[in-house]
């Protein structure tokens, strides 16, 4: 107990009451809440979700005290809207962030609610796309993010020690490991670690393009898959230790003593899954979509529920847990009847999801254009202007007009760009515990569907539609009720910070 809380203690003991007041004498102080987001972390490479080789013990623990969700998912693959979408409790084209670096536009922040209730409010991120240009600050008395935030572990506990011991706390915590390039501390870096680090410092060299890199232009990742996975399994058990460090350290602060506490990712990560690695976003594999979901706090039993839940049923949870009023239509649903021992809420959910653009984002001059595929070949372009073509292979830097030299290719590519937006042009699908319905869009128009027996060996390569025919036309109806609420994405200015922040994670070049 720190100092201040002692004395606050002492004068309240003295004058006939026994715990620390929010309000007045005979209510006790309402429960602190932790929240602690992991960027890029897979359940499948957490020792509870079963992965033999993890040292991941302070999570394990975690999990083992409270609930353990296996069939947790994100709306997006991407940081910002997947985060905007568990503390507004929003799908992300009703928060406004529909894509990585987006500003939330709607919806009030569990930090808004919280602080108008009287909860101390903290929020220490890593992350350059959830800062204050994304309006991931609102609400918060404290708010730190980017650079500024490092070391994280740190930083938190440095603003909880300056924190108003007589108020409860609202804490969010958000870890950027294990986000490529995986680069653990020294004593976490295995010796047969070198040939991803060396594909990391040849990305930052400039060398080899991300983007190559991701899709395994030339078989560079899937050569050195083990030591990358060994890599991003030591980053886990970085963060890990420094969860574990973090818990200590609010316990000295009597901070844990009948606290609710959330550990959960904004998504996955694609380590050869649907031929992407080391990358997330621009697929709906499972790999990505997952992700792990621990709940545990004052009556919470310990458990482990398969049913299907979703970040955005979060915010929600929460404040019934610390018994706030509820948001207004939310898109989650509260799962705090599930967390004290009843039932599921409401049978047959499904779950939609969307992918990142798929016209991946080139920066030239500081400014953005998008980038459309076939092949070999990419059509780079900007919002308001005409499109460059450019042969990959022969020319990976980009750097020569190939327009003239192949006409038909040319138009192909254009007649893409102006048939989808660029926000269009993305996977969708809708889930329920079973099923993955998944529809991709085809740069000549329509889409391709398949339908995917979720938890059954190769689910994701085999299309059961023709087994399971009314379970596709099901899903299939509820993704296409969804499409037709949804509002078209509102292009917004990309400002130079944000740019650089994109950059600097992989998501540009």
């Amino acid at each position: 107990m720190s100092r201040a809380r002692r004395a606050v203690a002492a004068t309240l003991l003295l004058a006939g009451c026994g715990l620390p007041l929010l309000s007045g004498c005979g209510e006790p102080r309402p429960p602190d809440v932790l929240v602690v987001t992991v960027d890029t972390l897979r359940a499948d490479h957490l020792g509870a979700y079963g992965h033999a080789g993890a040292e991941t013990p302070v999570m394990d623990r975690l999990a083992r005290q409270g609930v353990l969700f296996s069939n947790a998912v994100t709306p997006q693959p991407r940081t910002t809207p997947a985060l905007a979408s568990l503390f507004t409790g929003l799908e992300p084209h009703r928060h406004g962030s529909v894509e990585v670096g987006r500003p939330i536009r709607a919806g009030a922040l569990l930090a808004e609610r919280f602080a108008e209730a009287g909860w101390a409010t903290i929020g220490v991120t890593r992350s350059g796309v959830t800062s204050e240009r994304e309006n991931f600050d609102r609400g918060f008395d404290r708010f730190v993010s980017g650079r500024a935030a490092s070391p994280v572990t740190r930083t938190a506990l440095a603003l909880v020690a300056e924190a108003d011991d007589d108020r409860p706390l609202f804490l969010w915590v958000h870890y950027l490991d294990p986000h490529f390039p995986y680069r653990p501390p020294d004593d976490l870096t295995p010796q047969d670690g070198a040939a991803c680090l060396a594909l990391a410092d040849a990305v930052r060299a400039r060398r080899l393009r991300h983007r190559w890199l991701t899709h395994d232009r030339g078989g560079v990742a899937s050569a050195a898959r083990d030591s990358c996975l060994r890599l991003y399994d030591g980053e886990i058990a970085h963060v890990d230790r420094e969860i574990g460090r973090l818990l200590e350290g609010l316990d000295a602060f009597g901070r844990l003593d009948g606290a609710f506490l959330v550990l959960t990712s904004d998504h996955g990560e694609h380590l050869g899954e649907a031929g992407l690695f080391y990358e997330h976003g621009p697929s709906l594999h499972e790999a990505g979509l997952r992700v792990p979901l621990v709940v545990a706090g004052p009556g919470i039993a310990p458990a482990a529920h398969d049913t299907l839940v979703r970040l955005e049923d979060l915010a929600p949870t929460l404040l019934a847990l610390v018994e706030l009023p509820p948001l207004e239509q939310p898109d989650g649903r509260d799962l705090s009847g599930l967390l004290r021992g009843g039932a599921a809420p409401g049978a047959g959910r499904i779950a939609i999801a969307e992918s990142a653009s798929l016209a991946w984002i080139r920066q030239r001059d500081r400014k953005d254009e998008r980038c459309w595929s076939e092949g070999r070949f990419s059509l780079c372009a900007p919002a308001d202007g005409p499109g460059v073509l450019f042969d990959t292979e022969a020319d990976p830097g980009l750097t020569r007009d190939v327009s003239g030299e192949h006409p038909q290719v040319l138009a192909r590519l254009e007649a893409a760009r102006t048939r989808w937006r660029a926000d269009d042009f993305r996977e969708r699908s809708a889930r329920d515990e079973r099923f993955k319905l998944v529809r991709r869009p085809r740069l000549d128009g329509g889409w391709d569907e398949t339908l995917h027996e979720l938890d059954s060996p190769g689910a994701e390569d085999a299309d059961v539609a023709d087994r399971y025919p009314a379970d596709a036309a099901r899903l299939r109806a509820a993704l296409d009720a969804w499409l037709s609420e949804r509002r078209p994405a509102e292009a917004i200015e990309v400002d130079p910070e944000t740019r650089d922040a994109l950059k600097a994670l992989g998501y540009a070049e």
